[in-house]
């Protein structure tokens, strides 16, 4: 639904698969990004944290939550949990290669602090050639 731009669909669901998986950090961090997607961060903030709190080392989590403080424009904490993702990511590559992506402007890179944020945790994280 959420690639479908069934945005509010999606919030629906995820708001109901909640209440039967309150102890599930995928449906919850789905449910935040749901959330950050529909531009309410107000609201996503709270399933994010509960996520994070359930499964602190989750990749997506970490990942959310660096987007959702370079759009409050707290660099600092952007770039703590891109390093996060960065360290803990599954797929390194994957995660190496989204940060990249932001960095150079495309898709939610197009926000100055989520852009700037991304590149800084790749440097701290060794990766310099970044196009």
């Amino acid at each position: 639904m959420l690639q479908q731009g069934r945005i509010e669909d999606a919030i629906f669901v995820f708001n109901e698969a909640s209440k039967r998986g309150s102890e599930n950090a995928e449906i919850l961090c789905n449910l935040a990004y749901a959330y950050y997607q529909h531009e309410d961060i107000e609201k996503a903030i709270p399933y994010l944290n509960r996520a994070l709190n359930l499964k602190p080392k989750r990749g997506s989590s970490l990942l959310l939550a660096g987007q959702i403080f370079a759009k409050l424009g707290e660099q600092q904490k952007a770039i703590s949990y891109f390093e996060s993702y960065l360290y803990y990511s599954s797929n390194r590559k994957a995660a190496v290669e989204q940060l990249i992506q932001w960095s150079n402007g495309f898709e939610d890179g197009r926000n100055l602090v989520l852009r700037e944020s991304a590149k800084q945790a790749l440097m701290n994280a060794g990766y310099n050639n970044l196009e």
